[in-house]
């Protein structure tokens, strides 16, 4: 049902919506073809607007007698109706009567009509394609001689087997004898047999059509076209019962070398499903052979080309499958595909150091590489690709020189790119290269090979194999290579941090090993190690901050010395994760911001407002500022799509958790022994276990996200156990001094006085109200009008100690609330099913010390919040000596609109629950609570 159906006009939209359908209608039978055709058009906008489906079945049937008798144009754009608004097909009731009347056209003389027929069928087949007649239609347009007939029959047979498997079985000769006609046209017959890549479900129909693609392919007379939808179709069969031949893999290897790259890319891509086996192989040797020599003069030829136009899809195709032969052969035997990948590899190399230059000056981070080489292909991804076709050969060989050879590959191609900054547009590239390579040299074994090198690959300009690096080197299992080098980075940097002579280089290899050295202390806890690096960026921050009041100094410090602004940012986020927010704010003073985007300068506000947040984490008034402006900055980048929605959550259950604290202090604080202690303690506990499940929510609702993050969630949650435990401890003593001092104050007697409105008589006399004498409890149940209003007074004594009390007791206090009477059981515990059932007016959640606050509780209860407090409405009364009365009204919900049902007489109940007010403004909930039956009505008679 579409939006406008669901809105309060529901029945103002669907009538006004066939009123439209009614005018399209008059407008179809219009002698003029151009109000027909406006009419034939306003149907899809229609049937998009209000999608009911009677209004569709009726719309759809409408342009069905349009078709039966309307002319060729006209049918045209109805077809085009169809082809627009097939989603709504399926709502269709009716949908064999609107197929009797397409066929009618289906079988006429005319083969236009029967053309614009077989198109609307093809367009409405997700509801045509099951029926036999229709199947039946289709298959006898294949005799006819038509061009356009036979080119509409492919079409629509084409879209009914996406819905029907079952209809192949049908049409299975016809389109075999269509494509075996070399008469047909190719296009005809190529559509023919890509349709039949159905049968791939299908056992005995993959067998058969795997014979027919041979003889297809072997034929004289087959065109290119034909022969690449063949193979196309053949590869689509392939599956692990119907595995490609050692014969047929020597036909198609004969098309690797063909003239169109259309036949063969085909021809590799059909080889690549074939996976040969040694004993296969064995029994064949020239076969073989001449499949390998194919293979091997095509990548040579592919090789020979000064100009390097490579193609680097049929390169990849041709050296895997050469090196599935060669891995399947022999022990021992030359891997010519292993050659031919080492040799592109070599003049990848070569190309992407010839064509990208270095830097252009020490003071320019800008570069200006050449985007494409003369195959079109940009040098990062020629780069990329032999690497990865290396390693894949290598993966198929599966030997120790191979995989220690691609290793070495992957370690060249790291140190090449290391030395350029990535171009726009290939960081995503650049960064999935260097994950996959990684993963894969540390399955093979080779990770030292990468390792070895890292040390001078440390400082490099580009931020994909920065990260990379860092992420490396501060691993548990590496970090003792460079625990020792990135130390004595980190100290000469610290020592050296006035200097203005810094190379680039140097100044970027001495963050990265203050990176490493945060990363690993975030894993491992080293306070040394962290403190180093802590007091190496304090030094700088406090080098750089010299110049603060200076902006030419102060950026030309920052530039010869500091990192760059995303290196920066991680500094931040990890020096964050350890707890070192000090560093932090000091850090974020030496950051010149006219050097970073709007959004870097928005995530370094966040941050730096969260340190100088967490540096006042006493003063609960200043925290509070602090971290709202953080959160607020955070906010407005999650709206413009940086992703921070983890850590917005993570910094609001730290606000939470920082505010429970406070809130604890100051009742541990308060020495008068007050029964809104232990409420107040009940319901910070309660808000502490919220705040832990919710914390338990984030982590699984974020699975996977950056390891600072993950870091400040271990953080949170081991706050919050540690918070858990204090609370439980003195939660139980803050109780037990309440309780004593709950019951040193005596009780009340409340009785329950309906008022006159109970038995007034309503505004019209002829009506009265039925009641029920005697319910279940044995008690009289009073009548009330539904949505109506009554009154009632609430009258007792107060029984005070005969000892003296602190306080002197002024006002009663009367909380009110409706309850439904459970089903079945008159004499269930009014106090416990009203917190199921209550079903009073709303109103403001009131605490249990007579302040407006987010949570209270009941004494009587377990609950931390019972549902009685939320919707109770309170009324008071001064204490004349020992006697109150407080008068009341509250007014009945309506049955229909609260209760959810239509009964005419519903059962309720009225609670009450007293407290005391004492001249300081606390409230004493004492009690009692006390409830009468309601009968709640809507019947009335003459």
């Amino acid at each position: 049902m579409s939006v406008l159906a669901r809105q309060e006009g529901f029945v103002h939209t669907s009538d006004w919506a066939f009123k439209r359908l009614f005018e399209l209608e008059s407008r179809l039978r219009s002698p003029t073809p151009s109000l027909q055709v406006e009419a034939i058009g306003g149907f899809p906008k229609l049937l998009d607007q209000f999608p009911f489906p009677t209004l569709v079945s009726s719309a759809f049937l409408k342009l069905g007698d349009l078709f039966r008798s309307s002319t060729n144009p006209l049918r045209y754009h109805i077809a085009q109706v169809f082809e627009a608004s097939r989603h709504h097909l399926t709502q269709i009731t009716q949908t064999e009567e609107l197929l009797k009347r397409i066929l009618t056209v289906l079988y006429s003389n005319d083969p236009i009509a029967r053309v614009l027929a077989l198109r609307l069928v093809g367009n409405a087949s997700i509801v045509f394609a099951e029926f036999p007649e229709a199947q039946h239609g289709v298959l006898l347009r294949y005799q006819s001689s038509h061009p356009l007939e036979i080119a509409a029959a492919v079409q629509t047979t084409e879209s009914m087997l996406k819905y029907s498997p079952e209809f192949l079985h049908v049409v299975w000769e016809t389109i075999l004898n269509k494509a075996d006609d070399a008469r047909a046209p190719d296009s005809v017959r190529v559509r023919l047999i890509r349709s039949l890549q159905h049968a791939r479900t299908n056992l005995q129909l993959s067998m058969l059509l795997y014979q027919r693609c041979r003889v297809w392919i072997k034929h004289p007379d087959t065109t290119v076209v034909v022969c690449s939808a063949a193979m196309d179709t053949w590869r689509s069969v392939l599956q692990s019962h119907n595995e490609l031949a050692l014969d047929d893999a020597d036909l198609v290897s004969q098309f690797v070398s063909h003239g169109l790259s259309s036949i063969r890319r085909a021809a590799l891509a059909l080889l690549g499903k074939w996976r040969p086996s040694r004993k296969a192989l064995s029994g064949n040797a020239k076969c073989v052979e001449d499949i390998s020599d194919r293979l091997v003069v095509h990548l040579k030829s592919l090789l020979e080309s000064d100009t390097f136009v490579v193609d680097l899809g049929e390169f990849r195709q041709g050296a895997i499958v050469l090196a599935r032969v060669e891995a399947a052969r022999e022990p021992g035997a030359a891997f010519q595909s292993w050659k031919l990948t080492s040799e592109l590899f070599a003049r990848a190399m070569r190309l992407f150091k010839e064509l990208l230059p270095k830097k252009l000056s020490s003071e320019n981070e800008n570069y200006l590489p050449p985007l494409t080489t003369a195959s079109e292909d940009p040098p990062y991804r020629v780069l990329v690709v032999s690497t990865m076709v290396a390693v894949n050969i290598a993966t198929i060989i599966s030997s120790d020189e191979t995989n220690t050879a691609a290793a070495s590959f992957i370690r060249d191609a790291w140190q090449t790119i290391a030395e350029i900054c990535e171009a726009a547009g290939h960081v995503r590239y650049i960064k999935q290269f260097l994950r996959i390579s990684w993963a894969w040299c540390t399955s093979r074994g080779a990770e030292s090979v990468i390792t070895s090198s890292l040390k001078d690959m440390m400082g490099s300009c580009n931020q994909q194999v920065a990260y990379i690096i860092v992420a490396i080197a501060s691993s548990r299992r590496h970090y003792g290579l460079f625990s020792e080098h990135c130390i004595k980075n980190v100290r000469h940097f610290s020592d050296t941090v006035a200097s203005v002579n810094h190379n680039d280089h140097v100044t970027r290899a001495a963050w990265h090993s203050v990176l490493i050295v945060l990363a690993h202390c975030r894993r491992i806890p080293d306070l040394a190690t962290l403190d180093l690096a802590t007091s190496a960026i304090c030094n700088w921050s406090a080098h750089v901050c010299k110049h603060a009041d200076q902006p030419e100094l102060h950026r030309m410090a920052y530039t010869r010395t500091g990192p760059p602004a995303w290196l920066f940012l991680s500094a931040m986020e990890l020096l964050a994760a350890s707890s070192r927010w000090a560093a932090v704010d000091q850090l974020s003073d030496a950051l010149p911001l006219d050097f970073l985007s709007v959004e870097l300068q928005n995530q370094v506000y966040a941050i730096s407002k969260l340190a100088k947040a967490e540096q006042s984490v006493n003063d609960i008034a200043v925290f509070l500022r602090h971290v709202d402006a953080s959160l607020s900055t955070l906010r407005t980048l999650d709206r413009q799509g940086a992703r921070c929605t983890y850590r917005l959550f993570l910094i609001q259950l730290r606000r939470e958790l920082v505010y429970i604290h406070s809130e604890w202090d100051l009742l541990q604080a308060c020495t008068t022994d007050h029964p809104a202690m232990a409420f107040r303690a009940k319901s910070l506990l309660s808000r502490m276990r919220d705040l832990m499940s919710q914390t338990d929510l984030v982590c699984c609702a974020f699975p996977s996200t950056d390891a600072v993050t993950r870091e400040w969630l271990a953080q949170l949650q081991r706050s919050l156990k540690s918070g858990m435990c204090l609370f439980e401890s003195e939660e139980l003593a803050v109780q037990n001094t309440s309780a004593a001092a709950l019951s040193a104050i005596g009780n009340l007697l409340l009785t329950f006085m309906p008022g006159p409105s109970f038995f007034v008589e309503p505004s019209n006399p002829r009506i009265c109200v039925e009641t029920r004498p005697e319910l279940g409890g044995g008690n009289s149940a009073f009548a009330v009008f539904s949505g109506s209003q009554f009154h009632f007074a609430a009258e007792g004594f107060v029984q005070l100690p005969r000892h003296p009390l602190s306080m002197c007791f002024q006002r009663v206090r009367i909380a009110v609330w409706l309850s439904r009477q459970p089903l079945g059981d008159s004499a269930q515990d009014l106090l416990e099913c009203s917190k199921y059932y209550a079903i009073a007016q709303q109103s403001k959640r009131y605490s249990i010390n007579g302040t407006f606050s987010e949570s209270s509780s009941d004494p009587g209860t377990d609950e931390p919040s019972d549902i009685m407090w939320d919707q109770a409405i309170l009324f008071e009364a001064p204490i004349d000596s020992a006697y109150f009365s407080c008068p009341c009204a509250v007014t009945t919900p309506s049955l229909r609109t609260i209760f959810g049902h239509a009964d005419a007489n519903i059962l309720a109940h009225i609670h009450m629950f007293c407290a005391l007010l004492d001249t300081s403004g606390h409230v004493w909930w004492t009690g009692p609570h006390i409830s009468h039956p309601l009968l709640v009505s809507t019947t009335a008679k003459s």
